[in-house]
């Protein structure tokens, strides 16, 4: 990205692909010894399920890992699991964030 790209439209990674996911912790739901199988082309919460994000700011990207959305199913508004934990809050307060992937399965290794 150089320094004219805005980091909205900074070069996104593309396809499915496993992912070791020591930089994406999200326990339980992710350790960070688990391998990932995620869906790069899918940039919006679809359905409810775990996600790739990233924050976006006037210095660039960072890196947020992995976080658990879903649709309330009272409400219709999309949330976000805070902690991992089912501490849901509104999708909102991560405003800067956007969807780098779908995580679509989690392989965790047997001991």
């Amino acid at each position: 990205m150089s320094a004219s790209t805005p980091a909205s439209e900074a070069p996104r990674l593309s396809g499915v692909v496993f992912k070791e996911a020591w930089d994406c912790s999200y326990p339980p739901a992710v350790e960070s010894t688990d391998v990932l199988r995620v869906n790069y082309d899918i940039h919006a919460v679809g359905r409810d399920g775990l996600y790739l994000v990233e924050e976006l700011s006037h210095s660039g990207i960072a890196w947020r890992g992995c976080r658990r959305y879903r649709t309330n199913p009272i409400s219709g508004d999309l949330e976000l699991d805070a902690t991992g934990t089912g501490e849901w809050v509104d999708a909102a307060v991560a405003s800067a964030w956007r969807i780098a992937g779908r995580v679509e399965r989690v392989y965790r290794p047997v001991v």
